[in-house]
């Protein structure tokens, strides 16, 4: 394998085409592009965390899942009881909201999931003849050496992402320098 080439059997085909230097496949963060020791057990180390963490979600978004179909099942059985009952009818009553913490859980599971994805310009849409405009947005910088990113704790975000979202539309994780276009209609 030439210095210049990355490993082809890469866990997803576009990522070759994306990805042109061993310093990007590995994720390596400065030197040049060429291979440096380490740079394939570096690469098959992050393809292995990305793959254990979309593993994760796809976990935590079937465990949600089932424990949204259990409290639906449960809300169905206490309404047709209450139609017969007229002592469950109340408790019926104030079971309509139930599902709106599992609403709001899967929600935030979804912009974890997003701030985990690097945002690609193929999820970009093309202009349409329904649209009025197109909005780019572009982040310029996540905090400088003066004021930094804090993170909720307080501490310093090492590495911080942007989720922007428009509507109901929302982007992948936007990084310094990268950007994302929105239609609006």
């Amino acid at each position: 394998m030439a210095d210049s080439e990355i490993p082809s059997s890469s866990s997803s085909p576009s990522m070759a085409a994306r990805e042109s230097s061993w310093r990007e496949w590995s994720k390596r963060e400065n030197g040049e592009n060429g291979y440096k020791f380490g740079d394939f057990s570096r690469g098959l180390l992050h393809q292995m965390k990305v793959g254990v963490r979309d593993f994760k979600h796809k976990v935590s978004d079937t465990a949600l899942t089932f424990k949204e179909n259990s409290e639906n099942r449960t809300v169905e059985y206490v309404q047709k009881l209450a139609a017969t009952d007229e002592a469950v009818q109340d408790m019926a009553q104030s079971l309509d909201g139930t599902n709106a913490s599992t609403v709001a859980e899967r929600f935030w599971k979804e912009l974890c999931k997003a701030a985990h994805t690097d945002h690609a310009e193929q999820m970009d849409e093309t202009m349409t003849e329904e649209s009025s405009g197109l909005l780019q947005v572009e982040v310029l910088s996540a905090g400088t050496d003066d004021r930094p990113l804090l993170r909720s704790d307080k501490v310093r975000a090492e590495k911080p992402v942007v989720l922007v979202s428009v509507g109901e539309r929302r982007s992948k994780a936007l990084k310094e320098g990268k950007a994302a276009k929105f239609q609006a209609t």
